[in-house]
């Protein structure tokens, strides 16, 4: 059976590794902008990276204005998974 882990990341390697994989999935497999995915919004979020059998494949990032949290889902897949969710708070 794999070894999943989602954890809360804060050092500079975990985020280096939560930005090549928003780079695969959104800047080469859906052609966004460097400019639009890297936006400078990443000091004020809270990130998550998913790892299976030690191997990040996933990364999360929660950021919260006003009375909402925008969650932005990026996994490495074959299916090319990139999502953005807005949910109320509370």
């Amino acid at each position: 059976m794999a070894d999943i882990t989602i954890e809360k990341i804060t050092s500079e390697e975990e985020i280096a590794k939560c930005f090549q994989i928003r780079a695969v999935v959104f800047i080469e497999e859906q052609n966004v902008p460097y400019e639009e995915e890297i936006d400078g919004l990443d000091p004020v979020s809270d990130q998550f990276l998913l790892s299976v059998d030690g191997e990040p494949i996933a990364t999360g990032r929660v950021r919260y204005q006003d009375d909402l949290a925008k969650i932005i889902l990026k996994l490495e897949t074959d299916d090319n998974f990139g999502k953005n969710k807005i949910i109320p708070k509370g």
